[in-house]
C-alpha cells in the first residue's frame, strides 16, 4: 500500500462469467510505482491462468483464455504501473 493523502494505488476484482461457458476474470490492476502482492479472493475452484500480464516481456504478456501459466496458491505479485488479469 502506498498511501498519499489516504489515496490506495492498486485494485483488485471479481467478474463471473455471464453464463457457464464465458471465463470467470479475476483483475489485479497496479498503479503504484513499486511491485504489489494481492490475494486472489476467489479460489475455489482453483484453475486460474495467467490471460494478461502487462509486466512481463514480449512474448510472454498476453495468452489466449486457458492457455496461458497456471496460477497455484492464493497470492499474484504485480509489476509497477500493470496489470495482471487471471481467467478460469
Amino acid at each position: 500500500m502506498s498511501p498519499v493523502d489516504g489515496f490506495r494505488f492498486d485494485l483488485a476484482y471479481f467478474l463471473c462469467g455471464a453464463v457457464p461457458e464465458d471465463p470467470d476474470l479475476y483483475i489485479m490492476i497496479n498503479a503504484d510505482d513499486e511491485r504489489r502482492d494481492f490475494t486472489i479472493q476467489q479460489d475455489a475452484p482453483p484453475g486460474w491462468r495467467v490471460v494478461v500480464d502487462t509486466w512481463a516481456p514480449a512474448g510472454r504478456d498476453f495468452y489466449p483464455t486457458g492457455s496461458g501459466p497456471y496460477r497455484e496458491g492464493g497470492t499474484r505479485s504485480v509489476g509497477p504501473r500493470s496489470i495482471v488479469v487471471l481467467a478460469r
